[in-house]
């Protein structure tokens, strides 16, 4: 199992990727109007990287078990 610190690194590593390079149609997000297309991104970001982190414990724990 990977160190707490080594999860939370990448955890931000990836939500900062997928931030500034909006995949997956994310960039649409961004025009909802009065500031919700802001928060609608980041939260889908998130989601994004949340949704990576569990797949890579999956594929890790799977394969390597």
């Amino acid at each position: 199992m990977a160190p707490r610190w080594a999860v939370f690194l990448t955890g931000f590593a990836l939500f900062r990727l997928f931030d500034i390079f909006k995949p997956l149609g994310i960039k649409k997000l961004q025009d909802f109007p009065d500031g919700w297309g802001v928060v609608m991104d980041d939260l889908a970001a998130a989601l994004l990287t949340c949704a990576t982190l569990h797949a890579g414990r999956w594929a890790w724990l799977t394969y390597h078990s």
